[in-house]
């Protein structure tokens, strides 16, 4: 018989996993939009702003996999990190 409970439970981690990456994605936007801001209020127009808060920030693609690396795997030390403190 099929569980759905279980099905439920297989997918949680994907779903997190599309949940972080949209966090990411939505909070480097957010920074290159407000970098892309204070460009414009300094005086450049708004296509030179975008492009200078583009190459302030790096490669977009670059930070966002650290990001997600970092986030991911950091999540995932720390459940081990409290796994290993209630075995001890």
């Amino acid at each position: 018989m099929f569980n759905l409970e279980a099905a439920f439970d297989t997918l949680r981690p994907v779903s997190r996993r599309l949940e972080i990456e949209c966090e990411i994605d939505y909070e480097l936007r957010f920074h290159m939009e407000l970098l892309a801001e204070e460009n414009i209020e300094a005086g450049l127009a708004p296509e030179e702003a975008r492009r200078a808060a583009l190459i302030r920030f790096g490669d977009l693609e670059r930070l966002s996999e650290v990001c997600r690396e970092t986030r991911i795997t950091g999540a995932g030390a720390w459940r081990h990190d409290i796994a290993w403190a209630f075995r001890m």
